[in-house]
């Protein structure tokens, strides 16, 4: 997929080493993890999570990550409308400026539609 959408060809070009790409990347998310509590996030995080692991296992991520496939898979088995506002383009797929920024604005929009619909939960005899 990255073939396709350019990013690798765009990494060779630049001149990027993967060695040179891990310690950027360590660096930034250790700049980050100083203020935040890093919580990976997107449609499919632990096929990044493994990858990313190999190339810097020390990184301070959280446990917990955010699966959009998953959230989006569960709501609409319940029945929701949780399609994306608009359409990935293909010539640019996989991208962060798409794919995870999609995932971003989608999960803050669910975010929202729960607040405005707060659920009170009862237990019940079967629950026990």
């Amino acid at each position: 997929m990255h073939c396709a959408n350019g990013l690798l060809e765009g990494a060779l070009d630049g001149g990027y080493t993967e060695e040179a790409a891990a310690n950027a990347l360590e660096e930034y998310v250790d700049s980050l993890a100083q203020s935040f509590t890093l919580h990976p996030a997107g449609s499919n995080p632990q096929f990044d999570l493994d990858f990313i692991g190999r190339l810097c296992p020390n990184l301070p991520l959280h446990y917990h990550r955010i699966d959009m496939a998953t959230i989006r898979d569960s709501l609409e088995a319940a029945g929701w409308d949780v399609k994306p506002e608009e359409e990935t383009p293909a010539v640019s797929a996989h991208r962060t400026g798409t794919c995870l920024d999609r995932d971003i604005r989608q999960y803050a929009r669910i975010i929202r539609h729960l607040s405005d619909h707060p659920v009170r939960y009862v237990a019940t005899e079967a629950a026990r």
